[in-house]
């Protein structure tokens, strides 16, 4: 159901925004937890027009995140 772009490669930003409101507290939760992001940061980096871009440990420890699928529980 995650959106790829024409590279292939998943956008977290979309990936989020196909997200439940139940699924994206989850998605949040488990970033916090295992990488001490804090949530609202995190949340806002991903919304539809985000207050700054995700760093490039943020990006990719997302991107491990999503692909791995290990924040569902």
């Amino acid at each position: 159901q995650a959106i790829m772009s024409k590279k292939g490669i998943l956008n977290p930003q979309d990936f989020y925004r196909g997200l439940n409101r139940k699924e994206k507290g989850k998605f949040l939760l488990y970033l916090s937890q295992r990488f001490s992001y804090p949530s609202s940061t995190i949340s806002a980096k991903l919304r539809e027009n985000p207050i700054s871009e995700l760093r490039k440990d943020e990006y990719e420890n997302i991107m491990t995140t999503i692909e791995s699928g290990i924040w569902k529980g």
